[in-house]
């Protein structure tokens, strides 16, 4: 419940900023923002699902060992960490889309 709380508030925060610089004036949406968000959006999907995929059952889970716990579980960040990036040069994204 709080990281859910703490996400939701923040996206707020963040919607709230960008209404109201962009209301001022202060900020002007560039051209490309729109395919690259379509972009970030796709490869969490990706992500979502692979991890989702991936993951064990929480019986499973459950039985092994805390040693067992903490190596698959590194096996899954570092997993869905390819995963992200796979996908996101897949759609076309790359570093200097980025930059400014």
């Amino acid at each position: 419940g709080l990281a859910l709380a703490t996400s939701l508030s923040s996206f707020l925060n963040a919607g709230l900023l960008f209404a109201g610089l962009h209301r001022q004036g202060c900020y002007r949406v560039q051209p490309g923002w729109k395919p690259l968000i379509l972009r970030l959006l796709f490869a969490n999907v990706v992500l979502a699902l692979g991890i989702l995929w991936l993951a064990e059952k929480t019986d499973i889970w459950l039985a092994w060992d805390w040693w067992s716990r903490a190596w698959h579980l590194a096996i899954l960040c570092l997993l869905g960490v390819l995963i992200y990036f796979a996908t996101l040069l897949l759609v076309g994204v790359r570093l200097r889309h980025f930059r400014h």
